[in-house]
């Protein structure tokens, strides 16, 4: 089957947006929704892309695919950036199961792998990075007390909801469909400040120096410009909460 190089209109470097369109009679033919994923053989001998086509849309009236994965590889081949309605196409080959190997069928002469490009352009396009390799990283560092934070959630914990409320923006978790609390527990006090041996906190105080943070005000509330940390009051005000 035959498939056309698809993107929602931005063009993202990261590869975000990209995908393929198939026609609704391949999809029925050569797709089967029990796969919930399918795996697009890009490159030999072992590079891959993959989508997800577990989802209503895609049987419905989208027949498109997207994943970064797939636009990534657009990208660092030059398939990418095509010229308004002159997309590529690629032909699937079956490979069993999910499995399909993606050979090009049609390449427009608009593509930058068609035509000269500066040498800067190409090294945008051929540039890959490194990562995922398991290593051993060893390190001090400061040993929080978990039972205190526990018990800390607990106290700001809304009875009637079961949340946590950001002591800055005021945010909450949208229900329980996901989970963890997400709110974090901020310190006003530096734990880098505490003796090497660490410190003692009553449970009278620590209820008066710690606030529960969303994960976004809990990293502005560090990004102090010349370092330390705002104070709370500082940061509802330029937040413009108050």
């Amino acid at each position: 089957m035959v498939v056309t190089a698809w993107n929602r209109g931005q063009h993202l470097k990261t590869g975000g947006g990209y995908g393929f369109r198939f026609s609704s009679r391949d999809r029925d033919q050569y797709l089967n929704r029990a796969w919930r994923t399918v795996r697009f053989l890009v490159e030999e001998p072992d590079t891959w892309a993959e989508a997800n086509i577990d989802k209503d849309c895609f049987w419905d009236d989208k027949t498109t695919l997207v994943n970064r994965s797939i636009g990534s590889w657009l990208l660092r081949k030059g398939y990418a950036r095509w010229a308004k309605n002159e997309p590529p196409t690629f032909r699937l080959l079956p490979l069993g199961e999910n499995r399909f190997r993606v050979v090009p069928e049609h390449l427009p002469d608009s593509l930058p792998c068609q035509r000269h490009l500066p040498q800067r352009e190409w090294e945008e396009f051929q540039k890959a990075f490194f990562e995922g390799r398991l290593m051993e990283v060893r390190q001090e560092i400061r040993q929080r007390c978990q039972r205190l934070i526990e018990q800390l959630k607990e106290y700001f914990r809304d009875e009637t909801t079961g949340l946590i409320e950001c002591a800055a923006c005021s945010w909450k978790k949208p229900g329980n469909h996901f989970r963890g609390d997400i709110v974090q527990m901020h310190h006003h006090q530096p734990v880098y400040e505490a003796p090497v041996d660490g410190r003692i906190i009553r449970w009278e105080d620590a209820v008066e120096t710690f606030s529960p943070l969303c994960p976004t005000c809990h990293s502005l509330i560090h990004a102090k410009p010349n370092g330390g940390c705002y104070e709370l009051d500082e940061l509802r005000r330029l937040l413009a909460i108050d």
